[in-house]
């Protein structure tokens, strides 16, 4: 069963699918978005190993990571990472993990696409169609600006 389809029948013929593509940008405009100054993309990603202490009851220090974000050029994407600030021992029922000071869980990535999509989505990085082709004009006019 493939990706698309699921979504179309989980949606239903009223349903839609928002799909976000970003193109390349330059490397300063990436990086002050993905390590803005407020902290806000940093907290989300913290925010993955306060879930998991939730869901699964590790104990991770959220002190003990920082938020990395950088321009993978050669994959053409956003890597988002949390580093380990200081060695640190995460423990869950059943076991346990060391992380030495400077390794990397990668959380995210956020790829970028190097062409324009067209508004009907036949071409370019988005060759899929739901709905037989058919698009909101919301999400078409939106499409358009991409």
């Amino acid at each position: 069963m493939d990706l698309l389809g699921r979504i179309r029948r989980l949606a239903g013929d009223a349903g839609a699918l928002l799909v976000g593509v970003d193109l390349i940008k330059d490397d300063a405009v990436l990086d002050a978005a993905y390590n803005d100054a407020e902290g806000v993309t940093a907290a989300f990603n913290l925010n993955a190993l306060a879930h998991l202490n939730r869901l699964i009851d590790t104990d991770f220090k959220l002190g003990d990571w920082r938020h990395r974000a950088f321009f993978n050029r050669a994959q053409s994407r956003i890597e988002m990472h949390l580093e380990a600030a200081v060695d640190t021992r995460v423990s869950w029922p059943g076991g346990e993990r060391y992380f030495r000071r400077g390794e990397r869980i990668h959380t995210e990535n956020s790829y970028k696409s190097t062409s324009r999509i067209s508004p009907d989505c036949s071409t370019g990085p988005v060759s899929s169609r739901l709905r037989g082709g058919r698009i909101p004009p919301v999400v078409r006019g939106f499409l358009a600006g991409v």
